[in-house]
């Protein structure tokens, strides 16, 4: 009697056990039903698994039933597909396969081609395969915990390939780690990417989710090239020549990126309606360049440790900077040839020249710099195209007048950057101490009055004059 439940239990496990499921084994030992993995393919049916014995396989096969390929239980030698002579390792065109625990090695097309959904690429190694994996025009794969050395690119999604997942990879070496070209909806998430011309590349892609990577030691971090609505989160871009550049891309979102120990943190050309938010720069040469971007949002960021220029905006309009942090830079921001910039509670601290705008026409200097924006906790003065104000009894860290007339500043003083006047005129500058900053500087400005100032001990001046005439000063 006591044998009849177990009887019974083994009874119930084999009536729920898979119909038509079989398993097959890739070896050259006597315990192997095959000695390739093509004739393994070719007898195995849909639902079936195909286990791998260590051993060098020489084969470039095609999956056309959905499979399992992974080690035989215990397996613990490695098992390489040589791509000697080959241009592809294995070729997917079943949807819901799965490879696991195999070695791809020196494929000259790709360790991997997936043609279909649904596959899991999963704890694989590649070595100098060109790519390791390749997605083309499919939805839904998952490559993951891969690790990958020296391939030309580790990762490649084109032609549409969409919803794939590729995260938790350690991708070292070749000219990008992660590439999706015309492939959007994707999500690269967690991995590790490093010493590459790239770490992530996306190129006419759009609504891509780039997040929690860690991207080191490379030439680029992230590059995002002719794009649009995709988003990067809680990255870490550590050691690269440029951490993220953005070129011709529009609606996208940076945030909580954390870049150290770089030339160039965020470079972004010819891109428009971005935000940039809440992220952190630390220890570069220059940390956050705008070039021909209109109408973007640099809101709460953090820059750090610059040892050049914190912010620039150069042929850039209609941009928004509020909220951000600036602290020990050469320069915090430097505005040039361009219009209509508002700039609101931008706090910076230990910067040797906290502010300029500099530019060639009236319109370059048309922005909006309120005194929210403080230097070592006194406001930056920036008035343009106003007449008849007085400024009087203020301790200010910057005061440019640009295109101002009529002004009287008296009994000021400056202590951080400079009194800048610009195509101003018939200004009264009286009784100002601009000591031990960068002096007072007077550019394309007439006929105004420049009287008993105190301009002792400055790094660039005391008054310096630029194609200026008619002025007083005594």
């Amino acid at each position: 009697m006591p044998k009849l439940p177990i009887i019974l239990c083994i009874m119930l496990v084999l009536c729920l056990w898979p119909v038509g499921a079989r398993t097959y084994i890739v070896g050259n030992d006597g315990l192997a039903t095959h000695k390739s993995i093509g004739e393994a393919i070719s007898a195995a049916s849909t639902g079936d698994t195909v286990y791998m014995k260590s051993g060098v396989y020489n084969e470039d096969v095609k999956i056309d039933k959905r499979i399992a390929i992974k080690p035989l239980t215990g397996e613990k030698g490695t098992i390489l597909l040589d791509g000697s002579n080959k241009e592809t390792g294995i070729t997917i065109v079943a949807s819901g396969c799965s490879i696991e625990g195999l070695t791809f090695k020196n494929f000259s097309k790709a360790g991997i081609v997936i043609q279909s959904n649904d596959n899991t690429i999963k704890n694989n190694q590649f070595i100098s395969d060109k790519p390791g994996v390749m997605i083309q025009g499919s939805s839904n794969n998952m490559i993951e915990g891969n690790s990958m050395k020296d391939c030309v690119t580790g990762v490649v999604l084109w032609r549409g390939a969409s919803r794939n997942k590729i995260s938790n990879n350690n991708i070292e070496g070749g000219i990008a780690s992660v590439t999706l070209k015309g492939a959007g909806g994707n999500f690269v998430t967690g991995n590790t990417l490093s010493n590459g011309g790239a770490g992530v590349a996306l190129e006419n892609s759009s609504a891509v989710t780039v997040s929690r990577n860690i991207v080191k030691g490379g030439t680029n971090g992230i590059i995002i090239y002719n794009s649009s609505d995709c988003n990067l989160s809680d990255n870490t871009e550590r050691g690269n020549k440029r951490a993220v550049y953005i070129l011709n891309t529009t609606r996208t979102e940076l945030y909580n990126e954390s870049i150290i120990d770089g030339i160039l943190g965020i470079m972004m050309e010819n891109s428009n309606y971005n935000v940039i938010r809440g992220c952190t720069v630390n220890n570069t040469t220059e940390a956050l360049s705008l070039g021909a971007s209109p109408k973007n949002t640099v809101i709460s960021n953090s820059i750090l440790n610059t040892k050049d220029l914190a912010i620039e905006i150069v042929y850039s309009n209609g941009n928004a900077l509020t909220g951000n942090r600036i602290s020990h830079a050469d320069t915090g921001v430097n505005i040039t040839e361009s219009s209509g910039n508002r700039l609101e509670d931008n706090k910076l601290k230990d910067v040797k020249l906290g502010m300029i705008v500099l530019g060639g026409d009236r319109q370059s200097f048309d922005n909006a710099i309120d005194e929210s924006n403080t230097e070592d906790s006194k406001p930056i003065a920036y008035f343009f195209g106003q007449s008849n104000k007085v400024v009087q009894d203020r301790a200010l860290s910057h005061l440019t007048l640009a295109y101002c007339n009529n002004f009287t500043v008296e009994n000021n003083t400056i202590s951080n950057d400079a009194l800048l006047l610009f195509s101003s005129r018939s200004s009264k500058i009286l009784e100002n101490n601009v000591s031990k900053c960068h002096g007072m500087v007077l550019q394309d400005s007439i006929s105004n009055e420049i009287f008993k100032n105190i301009v002792i001990g400055n790094s660039f001046s005391g008054i310096f004059l630029f194609d200026s005439g008619s002025n007083t000063i005594r």
